[in-house]
């Protein structure tokens, strides 16, 4: 269990933290920790207590931040770890200093574990990393979720290689993607790669049973909800094929198909007249009106 949960902190890290050496005088020493939101950040250091015992004082702090190279501004907050921590993280394979301007992959007992080690670090990089799910503007379908991986243009060997397994991982969890690279410009020049998760109700429903975001609540909060509305239209894709299946068989009629299962008469005909099989109907519920039924 611990490894699962050490996999998934691994890839929140790899995302939302960092390791990196400092010194004071003849001393070096580790400096590593989290940022994020401060609920989020209290579910990953209670992870951590749970793993390790002891991790220091991890007190989250809230600081005023402020990058006019990367147009950031705003608040962040973080807490750092002790070095027995630090040093277990780099044990594991995370690479110390700025992850977008050094060399590094993936650590093999992530990429050739299990699934589940795979679904864990996949987590928590998506927490980090991925998209907040969103709906377009017909309240009914899913914006593509994702996650987007900045590197260094000088370092596109490494990149590709890192990207690699990154598809490998996608690709062990079934999950359907798509995967865009392009040249951006902060500071310098980067590499940006951006993957977008096929939009189809199947993988929708695999991602949100496949990746736990706990360690971002927001995002956390809106797969539960996705992952809830998208299992309503497995349901009523069900119901509407079993009811396709019989109003098929003319022997039965469309009145009696129409109040077994609580569709309009009008409906069964033009499936017989058309026998275009069935989709998700005009009438089922938008995003916003499925929310305001569960708060009922």
């Amino acid at each position: 269990m611990s490894e699962n949960k050490k996999a998934m902190l691994f890839g929140f890290m790899l995302g939302d933290g960092w390791v990196s050496q400092l010194s004071k005088g003849n001393y070096k020493f580790l400096n590593a920790g989290f940022s994020g939101d401060v609920e989020s950040l209290e579910i990953a250091r209670f992870d951590l207590r749970n793993i390790y015992n002891e991790i220091g004082k991890a007190r989250i702090y809230t600081k005023n931040t402020f990058s006019p190279s990367y147009g950031i501004a705003g608040t962040t907050n973080s807490f750092v770890v002790n070095q027995a921590v630090a040093k277990d993280f780099v044990s594991l394979g995370m690479p110390i200093g700025k992850r977008t301007e050094i060399e590094f992959l993936l650590p093999n007992w992530i990429v050739c574990g299990n699934k589940q080690i795979k679904k864990d670090f996949l987590s928590g990089l998506y927490a980090a990393e991925g998209f907040n799910p969103l709906m377009q503007r017909n309240d009914k379908t899913l914006k593509p979720l994702g996650f987007v991986i900045t590197k260094r243009l000088t370092l596109k060997e490494n990149f590709d290689k890192f990207l690699d397994q990154l598809c490998f991982i996608l690709n062990e969890l079934s999950i359907e993607y798509s995967l865009q690279t392009f040249e951006t410009r902060t500071c310098e020049d980067n590499l940006t790669a951006r993957f977008d998760f096929k939009n189809n109700l199947e993988n929708i429903l695999r991602i949100t049973e496949h990746i736990d975001v706990r360690y971002c609540k927001r995002k956390n909060e809106n797969f539960k909800l996705v992952k809830a509305y998208h299992e309503m239209k497995v349901d009523t894709l069900n119901k509407l094929n079993d009811a396709y299946v019989i109003a098929m068989d003319r022997t039965i009629s469309a009145r009696q198909v129409s109040e077994m299962f609580g569709i309009t008469q009008r409906q069964v005909e033009k499936w017989r007249e058309r026998k275009t099989g069935v989709r998700i109907p005009n009438s089922f519920p938008t995003f916003t009106q499925f929310k305001a039924e569960l708060s009922i």
